[in-house]
């Protein structure tokens, strides 16, 4: 019997702001195959059933899971069909009617990334290197409603924790650091682009400890190097 995941009944925040506007989910699939006279009505059930399982497996509505197979891919290959209480053969086959149900012919496959106004006068007025970090940015802030005057720290934030819930990106805290250093290069070289800055994310983390933390064999070896190194005379002994 199928098993869904540990609090499957508490459903995920929506990650659709982190695409452009118009981005096609499950729902839209789901609708497709209702509405295709080409498939059987056994076809549709199982084309359908398998939407389902995906749905509650990733934790969420299938009006808010993007119907992006990279995405759905790296998502669902973590699955064990075992804690879901499947056996492998019963989850591949709902991969491959899920892989069928994207496929579908009524389905559109890609689509102009766009904007809100103020979001895609800014667009236009980068150069192409400058979108690869700031495209996913712009899109949430968009399809959210924030206008680009109010963009904060807060606002980087909220962004954040969607990226990380997405797994969108092997590394978010690298993407979070480059988001904010693009967005701070636009505030000095895009005409128009608001003022405020935002705080760039440390890379590296830097530790300290107490020289009595040390051992005592490495602090008599530093004394002794930092006496050769202050010695004027290279030539002078030290014991």
């Amino acid at each position: 019997m199928f098993n869904p995941c540990p609090n499957s009944h508490n459903r995920r925040t929506s990650i659709l702001p982190l695409f452009p506007e118009g981005t096609r989910t499950l729902s839209d699939i789901e609708t497709n195959i209702r509405n295709n006279a080409g498939i059987s009505s056994t076809r549709k059930r199982d084309l359908l059933s398998a939407l389902r399982v995906i749905s509650t497996v990733l934790q969420a509505s299938t009006d808010q899971i993007p119907a992006k197979t990279e995405w759905l891919r790296a998502r669902l290959g973590k699955i064990e069909p075992a804690a879901l209480g499947l056996s492998k053969k019963t989850w591949s086959n709902i991969l491959s009617n899920a892989k069928a149900a994207l496929m579908c012919e009524s389905v559109k496959v890609g689509h102009k990334r766009t904007f809100g106004p103020a979001w895609q006068v800014l667009w236009d007025r980068l150069h192409s290197n400058q979108k690869i970090s700031l495209t996913r940015f712009m899109s949430f802030c968009s399809t959210q409603g924030i206008n680009p005057p109010v963009v904060s720290d807060a606002t980087m934030a909220d962004f954040a924790i969607l990226l990380r819930q997405s797994e969108l990106r092997k590394n978010p805290d690298l993407a979070l650091y480059y988001l904010a250093a693009g967005w701070n290069k636009a505030v000095e070289r895009v005409a128009g682009w608001p003022a405020q800055r935002l705080t760039v994310p440390r890379r590296r983390v830097i530790f300290k400890i107490s020289p009595d933390q040390l051992p005592l064999s490495f602090r008599q070896d530093l004394t002794h190097y930092r006496a050769v190194m202050s010695c004027a005379d290279p030539l002078q002994e030290i014991g």
